[in-house]
């Protein structure tokens, strides 16, 4: 890896300026895309669902009282 040149104040001032521009055009394209995974529509997750659970998907709505009864725990 070559090192960087050296060079004046005021060349060093210019390059450091068009590095900043970069930085701030990456920083709104992040921005920008982190924005567009914010508003992708949402699914309803269900739990106990999945190829290793063995038992049907329920909705993540269901009381603890209703998840126990199917299962045939002790009230």
């Amino acid at each position: 890896m070559e090192k960087p040149a050296i060079v004046s104040a005021e060349e060093w001032q210019l390059a450091r300026g068009e590095l900043l521009k970069a930085e701030k055009e990456l920083t709104r394209a992040q921005d920008a895309l982190a924005a567009r995974r914010r508003r992708l529509p949402m699914r309803r997750a269900l739990v106990g669902s999945g190829p290793r659970c063995g038992r049907p998907a329920q909705r993540t709505g269901e009381s603890h009282a209703a998840r126990r009864k199917s299962r045939g725990a002790m009230p």
